[in-house]
């Protein structure tokens, strides 16, 4: 799992990256944020998303975000 940071990191996700998909919720969820307010919303998706599967998987392998991914 890869949290995402802004609204430009997700669209060059979904539109650059073969094989990931970021549905249009996530996308709109996060329009117009960037640096700490996009990065505090990136997390609280991943955190619900945990949640959400957590009884489903065997774990998460997270990958900490970095300046060079959109």
């Amino acid at each position: 799992m890869l949290p995402l940071v802004s609204e430009r990191n997700a669209e060059f996700l979904h539109n650059e990256v073969p094989g990931i998909v970021i549905p249009d919720e996530i996308r709109g969820r996060m329009k117009g944020k960037e640096k700490e307010e996009g990065a505090r919303e990136g997390l609280a998706i991943a955190r619900e998303f945990i949640d959400a599967a957590r009884d489903r998987v065997g774990g998460f392998y997270l990958i900490p975000p970095s300046a060079g991914t959109g």
